[in-house]
């Protein structure tokens, strides 16, 4: 590579892949090496990465499912959460992969490690094998058996197969070995199945050796459960108060259920005739004020009545002195009346006499020839003595 190379490596923490990226920074912090290796753990950065330099080689390295599955067997992990994880990051690095088809190498991590005298030099570095086979072993490689299991799960999940052999066709071979890990034979297989039968038979050894132990300890658990027995009987009785006093809570429960129903009822009841109450308290107080206001109208009526009373009884007198004074009047009147009804009984009779004399005189002879003469004297402004 020339003195401005990048190499981005984008792999999951805590795999080969990723002790292989710190080998590789290793390697290129050393005098003779130019090449500046960076490590980032989403592809997200390493997308970003590649965009702000546009010089710069992605470099991502995968782990075969195999090889995934065979650390699972060994932790006693999921398999199915395992092999989900596997995929996710698949998928992620095959996306990353196709967006940078002209920057992007993808290669299996134990391959690298079996061919990386060559696989260096493709990365641009000049030696550093035997430091970086060094590195790796420590890595531990999976043993026989385990490898079969994972083999034997990856049958069920050709989903899982296919995205492996996906990632194997782009992968960058480094030699003409295409294979990608060791060939696995029976007979290893074999020795790790019996290395695990030893193993099983010292454990059945010092489970026999417990379950003596477990013997002896039976007679004392004879007498425990002896008493436990009977402690048995006690706690069944017990149980069966404590049904009865349940049965009797249960009865209980749905008495108050029904009293809580009934005092509920009765609480609306009486809500409502505190509301009317509160009605009639209010009309009430209306009545009382209106009472209150007739009460002070009725004593002022008293006062009036009484100013009036002594009114009445002034004018009760001054009737009483005038109806006197009109009867002694009428009384008076009366003697006068009659004194001129005499009177004018006696001025009639005489008017009578004088309109009988002037009857008299008017039917005489006298009056009767000089009446032409006073006919004259009327006429001349004379008064006429008809």
């Amino acid at each position: 590579m020339s003195e401005e190379s990048r190499l981005i490596i984008w792999v999951r923490p805590e795999t080969e892949a990723a002790l292989i990226a710190e080998r590789l920074q290793q390697i290129a912090a050393g005098p003779d090496e130019r090449v500046k290796v960076e490590i980032c753990t989403d592809p997200d950065t390493a997308q970003a990465m590649l965009r702000s330099d546009g010089a710069a080689i992605l470099c991502q390295i995968y782990t075969s499912p195999e090889r995934f599955l065979s650390r699972a067997v060994r932790d006693g992990d999921n398999l199915k959460a395992a092999l989900g994880k596997w995929m996710d990051e698949a998928h992620k690095m095959l996306a990353l992969h196709r967006q940078n088809r002209g920057r992007s190498l993808l290669f299996e991590a134990l391959h690298l490690c079996r061919y990386s005298d060559t696989g260096l030099a493709r990365l641009g570095f000049s030696s550093g094998s035997v430091i970086l086979n060094t590195a790796l072993e420590d890595v531990p490689q999976g043993a026989p058996l385990q490898w079969l299991i994972a083999q034997a799960h990856l049958q069920s999940r050709p989903d899982v197969v296919d995205l492996r052999e996906e990632l194997d066709a782009s992968a960058q071979l480094l030699s003409n070995d295409a294979a990608l890990v060791p060939p696995l034979s029976a007979e290893l297989a074999l020795q790790d199945y019996r290395a695990q039968a030893l193993r099983f038979a010292e454990v059945k050894e010092e489970r026999d050796s417990a379950k003596n132990q477990t013997l002896a300890s039976l007679e004392s658990l004879k007498v425990l459960r002896a008493e436990t027995a009977s402690k048995d009987l006690s706690l069944q009785a017990r149980a069966a108060e404590i049904e009865a006093l349940r049965a009797e809570r249960d009865s209980l429960s749905a008495r108050v259920a029904e009293r809580d129903a009934s005092l509920q009822a009765r609480a609306v009841e009486i809500d409502g005739l505190r509301a009317e109450r509160d009605s009639l308290s209010a009309r009430l107080a209306e009545r009382e004020a209106s009472l209150k206001a007739r009460a002070i109208e009725i004593d002022g009526l008293r006062t009036d009545l009484v100013g009036k009373d002594a009114a009445l009884g002034a004018v009760q007198k001054d009737i009483s002195r005038v109806s006197k004074e009109r009867d002694l009047g009428f009384k008076t009147r009366d003697g006068r009346i009659a004194d001129l009804n005499e009177a004018v009984k006696k001025e009639q009779g005489q008017v009578q006499a004088l309109e009988a004399e002037i009857e008299r005189i008017m039917n005489s002879r006298s009056i009767r020839i000089t009446a032409p003469l006073r006919r004259l004297w009327a006429l001349f402004g004379g008064r006429s003595h008809d």
